[in-house]
């Protein structure tokens, strides 16, 4: 009886620490072999984790406007992103992806004068563990910082920015939502890419068509 709780407690112990030590991105600085990542939450809302490349080559942290429409500009870029992303993933890691369900936020800042991107300036992993005290058990706090820096990388090279583009798309930061469905289904996502295209291409969004329903949300 004795042996069996020693083993019992021993399993429970190495269970445990097996659950702490699967969160790969704590709060604070975490580190791989090719990047530094700041992380840290998110003031609004409280349940999501912001990880910022340490050197970014703009650290300036601009307020993300929270707008009404999501236009198929956005459509064209997420789906450019979910490719990028599912480039990068394993089959084992998409099997994973897809039973979390979970999305991941990708802040971008756009460089007007070359039409590109100039990098994404953070991402956003929501950590509702957190906030019930419990071992994170999702996807993407769990990744490989370096991985996650080569995604981040190609993202910035590979991305194609659409033709025509709001102003507040130069002056104020893209918040885009990557989900898991679109990753792990990347034929429905070029599908859903090529329809934005046309969408765009059908009309542009002026200045007055960009609708704001609250305040920038702070970084």
């Amino acid at each position: 009886m004795i042996m069996k709780r020693i083993i019992l407690s021993i399993g429970l112990l190495l269970l445990t620490s097996l659950l702490y030590s699967q969160e790969v991105f704590r709060l604070g600085v975490v580190e791989g072999d090719s990047v530094a990542y700041q992380v840290r939450v998110w003031k609004i809302p409280d349940n999501q984790w912001l990880i910022r490349n340490m050197d970014n080559p703009d650290t300036t942290l601009k307020p993300i406007p929270q707008r009404a429409i999501h236009t198929a500009q956005e459509t064209d870029m997420d789906m450019q992103i979910a490719e990028i992303i599912h480039d990068n993933l394993s089959e084992e890691d998409l099997s994973e992806l897809k039973n979390s369900g979970e999305s991941l936020g990708v802040i971008l800042r756009a460089n007007k004068k070359r039409h590109n991107l100039l990098q994404v300036t953070c991402f956003c992993v929501g950590n509702y563990d957190f906030l019930q005290g419990r071992p994170y058990r999702g996807f993407w706090l769990n990744f490989n910082p370096d991985s996650l820096y080569k995604i981040e990388r190609e993202i910035v090279e590979r991305v194609v920015l659409p033709e025509k583009m709001n102003e507040s798309y130069w002056t104020d930061d893209i918040e885009i939502w990557v989900a898991s469905d679109d990753v792990c289904n990347i034929e429905e996502a070029r599908a859903k890419r090529r329809k934005a295209i046309e969408g765009w291409k059908k009309r542009s969004f002026a200045d007055e068509e960009m609708f704001f329903f609250g305040p920038p949300m702070e970084l």
